[in-house]
């Protein structure tokens, strides 16, 4: 501990300064304030924080972009041409990086590299889970559930919902007493009903709740219904969107707090490409002491933390709200494969003007090895080979062969 070396050190100070005379007062502090510079100095290196699968807190930010590929490479719709979307978002402020051409991206099939035939820039959509931690902002007299909600409403109220199947899609999961979700709403679709949204968020405002809620329940929901939908339909049509969860919480309470819970749920959003965005519910020009959680994470996740205490950090989080909008174009990135049936690895790299990033997949080739059919020559046909008594060998003699090449499985494989 601190204390202890402080001790060890003062008796060591004490012992030096009882063995010179008093004539060398100049010399002795001298040496004295040397010592305590040194000791000072290496004292970092004594001390080391316990081995962790996460990062630590006071970790900046990382900045550049990131590549997340959303759902899996259609390989069968078109054959032998694979399609995959991907997204490719700025990690500084949440904005999608646009006007990317197929120059700027890079294809290897199982170590191979392949080229790039197309590259567009298409609407997809947003699959955005709230999740409000009700738990000490919605304690009797607390006006943060209030902020919280209407938050929530600005953010619904940017989504794309218009009719179109490229609608953003929205959830929501509260968090309450002992551990229940409450009030939650799925996802719709066809048409979305983003009143559901609204009425819910009406519900929390008018209950308080009392004592620490478990926020790590309320996410794992959230994961739940973005990546294992038990409503096959809507488990489809969120296959390719961008998914996202915005959280509102005032910290992790203490007493639900389980780093290896964390981990899980970190590694389960980054296996399907889902990114936490995180707002820290705090009183009006105050800190957060529990924010470390909801700061690691969003920056596991490839997403923001953000405080709000403030009319300064009101707008900031608006502002997030507006560059997230951009996140519901990605980029189709189609490419020809020549690979028999069977699975295969593919890498994509990406150059942007802020950086470069690179991710993995896998899909599956579903090209039978094409037949073919002898045509000509015909069957039982004798051909004589010359024999050259000067050259003492035999002349050459051309032989036309014509053969036919058939596709199997119904997908063509073009020269």
């Amino acid at each position: 501990p601190m204390s202890q070396v402080w001790c060890i050190s003062s008796k060591a100070l004490a012992r030096f300064h009882s063995r010179y005379p008093p004539r060398l007062v100049f010399l002795r502090r001298s040496i004295s304030i040397l010592m305590l510079t040194a000791i000072l100095l290496s004292l970092p290196c004594w001390f080391s924080a316990p081995e962790s699968t996460l990062l630590p807190t006071s970790q900046a930010q990382t900045n550049g972009p990131f590549l997340v590929i959303q759902g899996e490479p259609d390989a069968t719709s078109d054959p032998p041409y694979v399609q995959t979307y991907v997204s490719v978002i700025d990690r500084s402020d949440a904005h999608s990086i646009s006007d990317l051409t197929s120059a700027a991206f890079h294809l290897q099939e199982s170590g191979t590299d392949v080229n790039v035939n197309s590259v567009s820039y298409e609407p997809i959509g947003l699959a955005v889970a709230i999740v409000v931690d009700r738990g000490g902002i919605s304690a009797p007299g607390d006006g943060r559930i209030k902020e919280a909600t209407d938050l929530a409403r600005e953010l619904v109220n940017r989504l794309t919902v218009v009719g179109d199947s490229s609608d953003d899609m929205v959830a929501i999961v509260g968090v309450g007493e002992e551990g229940v979700l409450q009030p939650e709403e799925d996802f719709t679709y066809n048409p979305v009903d983003t009143n559901l949204i609204q009425n819910a968020l009406i519900e929390m405002e008018g209950e308080t709740v009392r004592g620490g809620t478990p926020l790590y329940e309320g996410l794992d929901e959230a994961l739940r219904l973005l990546t294992e939908n038990t409503d096959g339909t809507i488990r489809d049509v969120l296959s390719h969107r961008r998914k996202i969860i915005i959280v509102f919480s005032d910290g992790i309470d203490p007493d639900f707090s389980d780093e290896a819970r964390e981990g899980d749920i970190i590694r389960k959003a980054e296996d399907n490409g889902v990114s936490i965005y995180a707002i820290g519910m705090a009183h009006r020009n105050r800190q957060l002491n529990a924010e470390k959680n909801l700061v690691r994470l969003s920056d596991q996740t490839h997403g923001l933390y953000l405080l709000h205490n403030s009319d300064e950090s009101h707008q900031q989080v608006l502002d997030l709200f507006d560059h997230l909008m951009t996140q519901r174009n990605q980029y189709l990135i189609t490419h020809q494969t020549r690979l028999s049936k069977g699975e295969y690895a593919l890498r994509i790299e990406v150059e942007t003007p802020v950086g470069s990033a690179e991710t993995k997949t896998s899909f599956s080739s579903i090209l039978e090895t094409p037949r073919l059919t002898l045509i000509a020559p015909t069957d039982n046909l004798s051909i004589t080979v010359p024999y050259s008594l000067t050259q003492r060998a035999f002349l050459t003699t051309t032989v036309t062969l014509q053969a036919q090449v058939q596709a199997q499985g119904g997908a063509e494989r073009y020269p």
